[in-house]
């Protein structure tokens, strides 16, 4: 069953005015002498109902009265939905259970454990560490080190590269660590 206000598809706040333009609209779409044969039908019925609306919004007695009806509605529809949701709580929640009936010397170490850790323990930059993303790190250190071995090989940029005093300590560092003879 449709509102008033959705008869004339306007906001239960809305204004006399508004309601007028609205009556108005729909009176000129819906007109039964405006409508084909076949509409016509249909058409007289939305009529009755959009002049049932109008009339009722129009009248602030009757507009008070008709919002009163309709928070009632609301609520007692609000009041079976709640109802219907305590039914369904009620039979998924298992029989003889409540927080009285635990013991807690009956909770295995193990759950207390995981609980405990996963509350106080830090998070740390390993975390967040998957596989994906250590073969894309490892893919990138081959590269650079493919590059360097590459760059090491050709003679005129071996030369230059080596002249660079920061470059020479690292590769020194690196030539001693791994005793690799030139």
């Amino acid at each position: 069953m449709s509102s008033y206000y959705e008869d004339l598809e306007v906001s239960e706040k809305a204004s006399k005015e508004v309601i007028e333009k609205a009556y108005r609209v729909l009176a000129k779409k819906y007109h039964p002498d405006l409508q084909t044969n076949e509409n016509k039908a249909e058409a007289e019925k939305k009529m009755k109902t959009i002049n049932e609306a109008y009339e009722v919004l129009m009248n602030d007695a009757k507009r008070e009265e008709y919002n009163g009806k309709l928070e009632a509605e609301k609520k007692e529809k609000l009041e079976k939905e709640l109802e219907n949701e305590a039914r369904k709580y009620q039979q998924v929640k298992p029989q003889n259970t409540t927080v009285s009936n635990i013991n807690v010397n009956e909770v295995p170490e193990q759950a207390y454990n995981v609980t405990y850790k996963t509350v106080t323990r830090r998070r740390t930059i390993w975390d967040n560490l998957t596989w994906k993303k250590v073969r894309n790190l490892s893919i990138f250190i081959l590269v650079l080190v493919f590059i360097g071995w590459i760059l090491w090989i050709i003679p005129s940029t071996k030369e230059v590269v080596y002249d660079n005093p920061v470059v020479k300590v690292i590769i020194d560092v690196i030539i001693s660590i791994f005793n690799v003879k030139l």
